[in-house]
């Protein structure tokens, strides 16, 4: 997944869990968060306007969360 949102033409992708967080790589735009709390607290300070947002998580990880902040 990485690897194919590195390669499209996104102003910003948040990538969370400690997956994504072992395989990061160094691209600007590319955001990466061990746990939903730590994106949920970034995404509280951000004003997001006029965005597309694609939310994917685990049933675990409760990202249905980040609805509340957006």
């Amino acid at each position: 997944i990485i690897d194919f949102v590195k390669n499209l033409e996104f102003d910003e992708s948040y990538f969370c869990g400690n997956e994504f967080s072992l395989n990061k790589v160094e691209k600007e735009g590319l955001h990466f968060f061990t746990d939903r709390e730590s994106l949920e607290a970034l995404l509280k300070e951000s004003k997001l306007s006029n965005a597309a947002i694609l939310i994917k998580g685990s049933r675990g990880m409760a990202m249905e969360k980040l609805l509340e902040v957006l």
